[in-house]
């Protein structure tokens, strides 16, 4: 998900996800079980010690950012602490319409394992 500050962002036609002004926002440390189970996409630890990521897809389209949790809601459930990535630079092809990309594959930290632990 792009998220505000930024600094390579493709057109989008909705505001950016703002973490500031989120009270459930969280960034993965860089020590965490979190960030090292992440098997899909590379990780590297920042000069803050957050678990930084670079996801590289089939099209080649590229997004890197921090590793972090937020509370969402998908229709009438709320659920928290779901992984995503809260990217500040990204390049290929995405479309103006789309606040990010959902992983669906079968790793931990997919969408569908995470929903389906709660």
């Amino acid at each position: 998900m792009q998220c505000k500050q930024c600094t390579k962002c493709y057109k989008h036609t909705t505001p950016l996800f703002d973490p500031k002004s989120s009270s459930t926002y969280q960034p993965i440390v860089c020590e965490s079980e979190t960030c090292k189970a992440m098997a899909t996409v590379a990780t590297n630890c920042s000069a803050t010690k957050k678990c930084e990521f670079l996801s590289i897809y089939g099209n080649g389209s590229v997004s890197t950012g921090i590793v972090s949790t937020e509370t969402i809601t998908l229709g009438e459930r709320v659920l928290p602490n779901i992984v995503f990535g809260c990217s500040f630079t990204n390049d290929g092809v995405f479309q103006p319409t789309w606040g990010g990309i959902v992983g669906l594959g079968g790793g931990n930290c997919s969408l569908v394992s995470q929903v389906r632990k709660l």
